[in-house]
């Protein structure tokens, strides 16, 4: 990885905290290469933990607007996943789910034990989500609760054409995208199992992220916009060894043997609870019937005013119901 970069990466993180209020010496950046992971520290560290992770193609930086209220009651750990963000990019090859998922959990334990992180809240957005209840499984004892916000691979549904238009419509609606283009990419994505970033040129990768965050459905403003913007090329020149992992998960695990219902019911000790914003694009239509399957349905939360990007869209509701749900853990614990 280029050091040079990754100092200009970090920089631009620096920047997009700095446009809520915070400031460089009111939490921790690592930018030293002890740890695979690149992560952000707040709060104080005698707090209750809580663990934020993120979704395709993101970083930490994509919490920006529940951070500074959260770490005033918890210690917040912002990590860019492996492959992600100012993260290593080891080499690897994703051919099997159980090495594909291990490639994302181990590094996340590898953390939660560098910094002696006995006991954690994990939050995990869209395919954070994902990744976030295979971790929660594999630590469970350590786990105080489990926040799935617009996760990604929640059921084992196969869609039919009609449905896919649906939400084709839904995605290309949401992030102003011509219907079309949406459809040819799930094709080559999901049927062909083309990893497309392979192909693409980093002009290519650079328009793609102008063109992602000028939708004004993101609720960003100039400045934000124009910080998140440089701050993701700077994260395509520096190269990923982790997008091709979305397509060994969609092989392997949502939409077949590995769901997220499916770990839930088989590890029923883990507190989940299920937030989805009202304009999503993934199917909760099915996730709610399968919630409501396996006696769920008083964890699942509807988050008003919001699609996918429940954090950046709608933080307060979203911070609002984190706290209502948080109340009613300790209540349970009798503390």
């Amino acid at each position: 990885m280029s050091e040079k970069l990754r100092k200009k990466l970090l920089n631009y993180e620096l920047k997009v905290f700095g446009t809520v209020g915070l400031q460089a010496h009111e939490y921790f950046q690592s930018k030293d290469n002890i740890q695979p992971l690149h992560y952000v520290k707040f709060g104080n560290p005698k707090n209750q933990a809580v663990l934020l992770v993120h979704g395709y193609g993101g970083s930490a930086i994509t919490f920006f607007r529940i951070i500074p209220e959260l770490m005033k009651h918890f210690y917040v750990i912002g990590v860019d996943l492996l492959g992600f963000g100012a993260s290593e990019r080891p080499e690897f090859i994703f051919d099997t789910f159980e090495k594909t998922i291990a490639f994302f959990t181990t590094s996340l334990v590898t953390l939660l034990n560098f910094l002696q992180i006995k006991n954690v809240i994990i939050i995990g957005h869209s395919l954070g989500g994902f990744i976030s209840t295979h971790l929660a499984a594999l630590i469970k004892e350590r786990v105080v609760a489990l926040f799935l916000v617009g996760a990604a691979g929640f059921t084992s549904k196969n869609f039919t054409d009609e449905e896919f238009e649906v939400m084709f419509g839904k995605i290309s609606k949401w992030y102003d995208v011509p219907t079309e283009i949406v459809v040819i990419l799930n094709y080559l994505t999901f049927t062909k199992k083309i990893p497309l970033f392979n192909w693409a040129t980093e002009n290519m990768k650079s328009d793609f992220v102008s063109a992602y965050f000028d939708t004004a459905t993101l609720h960003l403003n100039r400045e934000e916009r124009e910080l998140f913007v440089r701050y993701y090329k700077t994260v395509h020149k520096l190269g990923s060894c982790a997008h091709n992992s979305v397509w060994s998960l969609v092989k392997y695990g949502s939409y077949s043997e590995h769901p997220i219902i499916r770990v839930l019911t088989e590890n029923p000790d883990l507190t989940v609870f299920i937030y989805y914003g009202e304009h999503e694009w993934l199917d909760i239509a099915h996730v709610r019937v399968e919630v409501s399957r396996v006696g769920l349905e008083k964890q699942f939360r509807l988050i008003k005013n919001c699609g996918h990007q429940v954090f950046m869209q709608n933080p307060t509701e979203v911070l609002q119901q984190f706290y209502e749900d948080y109340k009613s853990i300790l209540k349970d614990l009798d503390v």
